[in-house]
């Protein structure tokens, strides 16, 4: 039995190696998709990380290679971040290649732990997500971008936590939405846009939760609805407008759910329905 398991433990290591760029094979460019002049990529260059299958919850495990020995392994969360690491990754750099050589990923490592840029890369070349780190902590200004080339997110990072002004784009650039973090949470007042630069929505944060009125506006800079948070949840009177600014219903909340008689009104303010609910029940 322990023949049979060594034996399938080393199919399996063989697989992983046989696809590792510079390992066994050639690496493409993620532009063209060709292998470059020097036919195989020096392993002293760089090292590879590989992941391995398998993982159902959006985390992810890798095997990192220097040459053709593996020297680490990893678990990472669906935002990349390390969780789990056994081995000594070397100073340098580490890259991750897809199926057809093109290069997905590229950081690289100081005294075992991810130092400066941190670049991720959509199959053309482009970046798409560039992060800096500072002792294994995401640290400055992280930027994601679309495929063209448009910034779309930005937001500073102090030793693993977005602190101050997260802002988002429209691709044509203009801004889309700007949210203030102090430790990683959300606090004061959120803005949304509409692409012409009108404001969307405004809310409150306090330690990441919604707290306060939240506003909306229409495309014309009307305030179409007025919901009041506590801990988050809805609670208190909400009221809701038309284009033109009319009130056309008033509900009530409680702890997140429709507690209580909401009104519907007609243009000229008079009531034609009413609903009385319970815990978010219509009774």
């Amino acid at each position: 039995m322990r023949k049979i398991i060594g034996l399938c433990l080393a199919i399996i290591l063989t697989a992983v190696m046989g696809s590792v760029p510079g390992q066994a094979g050639e690496a493409k460019s993620a532009k063209s998709g060709k292998s470059g002049k020097s036919g195989k990529v020096s392993s002293q260059k760089f090292m590879v990380k590989k992941r391995i299958p398998g993982d159902e919850d959006g985390s992810a495990r890798y095997l990192i290679f220097q040459g053709n020995k593996q020297i680490a392994s990893q678990l990472l969360n669906p935002n990349s971040e390390i969780m789990q690491q056994d081995g000594k990754i070397p100073d340098g750099v580490v890259r991750e290649f897809d199926e057809s050589g093109a290069l997905t990923t590229q950081e690289r490592y100081k005294g075992n732990k991810r130092e400066g840029d941190y670049k991720e890369f959509y199959y053309g070349g482009a970046v798409h997500v560039w992060r800096h780190f500072k002792q294994g902590k995401e640290h400055g200004k992280t930027r994601i971008f679309t495929e063209t080339g448009a910034l779309i997110t930005e937001g500073p990072y102090v030793e693993g936590k977005l602190n101050g002004v997260e802002r988002e784009y429209y691709e044509n650039g203009t801004l889309l939405s700007e949210k203030n973090f102090v430790d990683g949470l959300e606090q004061g007042v959120a803005v949304e846009y509409y692409e012409d630069g009108k404001v969307k929505s405004k809310s409150n944060r306090v330690n990441g939760k919604f707290e306060g009125i939240a506003t909306e506006y229409n495309a014309e800079g009307k305030v179409i609805k007025e919901t009041n948070f506590v801990d988050d949840k809805p609670h208190g009177l909400e009221k809701e407008y038309d284009d033109n600014g009319v009130l056309t219903a008033e509900t009530r909340y409680e702890n997140g759910y429709r507690h209580g008689l909401r009104k519907t009104f007609d243009g000229n303010g008079a009531v034609i329905k009413e609903e009385m609910y319970e815990n978010g029940q219509l009774k």
